[in-house]
């Protein structure tokens, strides 16, 4: 799956950085400031969830949250709003994906330079 984001979200003239895990993810997110950070529900060492809130914690909520899952709970897209995030299950459109990100990252850019 990582190999399908990377290939439509660079398309889309996004840099990606991957983790395998969750705590992988959250190192890497402390190293840098993504503009948008993907993030399958189901993880190795701590799910989606548990990364959103450390990352919150670390970047005070700066940049967008996408959550993915194959399996869709009733609840899924309520907690993925808590972290003003969007739900997205799987099997989805990869371009769409791709334009999505994209359209979340160019937000976050504008909001971090206004001018």
């Amino acid at each position: 799956m990582r190999l399908l984001y990377r290939t439509n979200l660079e398309a889309e003239g996004l840099e990606v950085m991957e983790a395998a895990s969750g705590l992988e993810a959250i190192d890497l997110a402390a190293e840098t400031r993504p503009e948008v950070a993907v993030l399958d529900i189901w993880m190795p060492d701590l799910d989606g969830f548990g990364v959103a809130e450390k990352l919150r914690e670390l970047h005070d909520g700066l940049f967008d949250l996408v959550f993915v899952s194959a399996g869709n709970q009733p609840d899924f897209a309520e907690r993925a709003a808590r972290y003003h995030g969007r739900f997205i299950e799987k099997p989805f459109d990869p371009v769409a994906f791709g334009v999505l990100v994209r359209t979340l990252a160019e937000a976050t850019r504008a909001r971090a330079d206004p001018d």
